[in-house]
């Protein structure tokens, strides 16, 4: 059967605009706003960065995370009020300077009493569209008066001379993912992926992970998976990728329908660094109910793809709280319009298919553990609503994407040569796979036998870790020789050894190649 595959390279959303007044026209010469200072100005592309803080401009490497070129912006201006402040409107004018071209937005807001970050309306917002970001864009705001009232004839600017750079990153920043419906052989259909659910899953993903570009390719032909236990399907799922010639910036992820009898939870993936010969692979469940269950199961493996782990296990999480982690730092804005994930937000998002901040009004503080449970938190780590994600999770998965981006430009690749990587199954019995690339051998505790041609060689056995933190499966790099360890593409040689007390052997040859 001939495989549908239906690829989309999602860029942000223009019609997000819409949500926030603002406009483009001609700035009129007026006085300067008095009685109201600009107190913070903040870049959201998903989540809060302040780059002007307290009046003053915020440098770069203070901010809680980076910005991202060529990515839509929402700017939120949040202004302090003097004592004798009479409500009225004011005009926010926002400059950004790119590659020695300026261009300036209006928003204008009758202002009643302090500002309200918790709140959409609470703040003077911008609309700014990707292309007017770049690497080197500067940005201020001036505050001024309207109606013709007479104001300060100087300026009520911040920065007050110049523009606050920006410093957003001008990397190819993508993710590139295949998601296609699975079934197993120990039971059940195959998956059907929605339209709805694509829909949702693409502006999830774009609004939530620090990306310029999304390129998604639906592959509606169904799979069947030949294992029955989380990290088999793991490897299975990368001897689909190995065999379809993905390249080490590619992400596969496969979707069952349903529970198994194995008490899957809602997904699962391996825990992986930047190596460009890692499975960057992973699955989910949709067994949750709505269509919107889906979107943040996918999220939250491919954010265990890019090296996340689970807030309550991730000692670098901030702020720890009386020795436990997992609290919201941040606030949150989409950049995409709806329909979004909203099922459990609280409280009750009221216009889903717009533009939405999550609705996090304290994030410096821990949810309540359920249960005896870890803490909660609202990012797409954690296991509570509402899902989106957290600054500590934007900054790292920005650095992860980053890297892995750079080997599509061909800037850094996979070493010649494979990696086989095998997981016991629930019998004791190796599931196998191949990947291209040999894995660094940074971590080894065992070693494998590989003869070929009456040779005899040693090979490191690396032990590999799944989202819960456990390890669960292992990779072995082949030798660095393709010739003397392949013939016309087929792997070859007979491999044995020990992993985790489990015996294997395998005849190398026996293990289908790339096409």
């Amino acid at each position: 059967m001939l495989a549908v595959l239906l690829t989309l390279a999602c860029r942000t959303d223009p019609s997000a605009a819409d949500v926030v007044p603002t406009t483009s026209d001609p700035i009129e010469a007026a006085d300067a706003a008095v009685g109201i200072t600009v107190d913070l100005v903040e870049v959201n592309q998903a989540v809060g960065i302040a780059v002007v803080q307290g009046g003053q401009p915020v440098a770069a490497e203070d901010r809680v995370g980076p910005l991202i070129a060529g990515r839509d912006a929402h700017v939120r201006v949040v202004w302090a009020l003097q004592p004798d402040f009479e409500p009225r409107r004011i005009e926010a004018v926002l400059t950004l300077v790119s590659q020695g071209q300026e261009h300036q937005l209006s928003s204008v807001k009758r202002i009643e009493g302090d500002a309200d970050r918790d709140e959409l309306e609470g703040t003077l917002n911008f609309f700014v569209e990707g292309a007017q970001l770049s690497g080197d864009t500067t940005l201020a705001v001036s505050l001024l008066e309207v109606d013709g009232r007479a104001g300060d004839p100087g300026d009520n600017r911040v920065p007050a001379s110049g523009g606050v750079a920006l410093e957003a990153w001008a990397d190819d920043m993508a993710l590139h993912t295949t998601i296609f419906p699975c079934s197993m052989t120990c039971g059940g259909p195959p998956a059907a992926i929605t339209s709805d659910q694509k829909i949702i899953t693409e502006r999830f993903l774009t609004n939530v992970f620090p990306v310029r570009d999304l390129h998604v390719t639906w592959d509606d032909t169904p799979v069947q998976v030949d294992a029955c236990t989380f990290t088999t399907v793991l490897d299975a799922i990368q001897q689909v990728r190995f065999e379809r010639g993905a390249g080490p910036h590619e992400y596969y992820h496969c979707v069952f329908p349903e529970s198994y009898s194995h008490a899957f939870a809602g997904g699962f993936a391996w825990e992986l660094d930047d190596d460009p010969a890692a499975p960057r692979v992973s699955f989910s469940v949709n067994w949750w109910g709505p269509d919107e269950e889906l979107v943040p199961n996918i999220a939250h493996e491919l954010g265990h793809n890019h090296g996340r782990q689970h807030p309550w296990n991730d000692d670098g999480w901030q702020p720890p709280q009386a020795g436990q982690t997992g609290c919201n730092t941040g606030w949150g804005l989409g950049i995409r319009s709806g329909p979004h994930p909203t099922t459990h937000w609280s409280p009750e998002v009221q216009h889903p298919d717009a533009v939405v901040m999550p609705p996090v009004p304290d994030p410096g503080s821990c949810g309540e553990p359920i249960e005896g449970g870890p803490p909660q938190v609202g990012d797409i780590m954690g296991y509570s609503h509402p899902y989106w994600v957290d600054t500590y999770t934007w900054a790292a998965l920005a650095r992860r994407i980053r890297t892995v981006s750079s080997y599509s430009s061909g800037t850094a690749a996979a070493d010649a040569g494979y990696t086989l990587f095998g997981t016991p199954d629930l019998d004791g019995q190796v599931v196998w796979a191949l990947g291209h690339g040999r894995m660094q051998a940074s971590a080894t505790t065992e070693t494998a036998s590989l003869t070929l041609d009456g040779r005899v060689q040693a090979l490191a056995v690396v032990p590999r870790v799944d989202s819960e933190g456990r390890i669960s499966g292992f990779a072995i790099p082949l030798p660095e020789s393709p010739a003397s360890l392949t013939t016309d593409a087929a792997v070859r040689g007979h491999l044995t050894g020990s992993f985790d007390g489990h015996r294997f052997e395998v005849d190398l040859a026996s293990l289908p190649t790339d096409r």
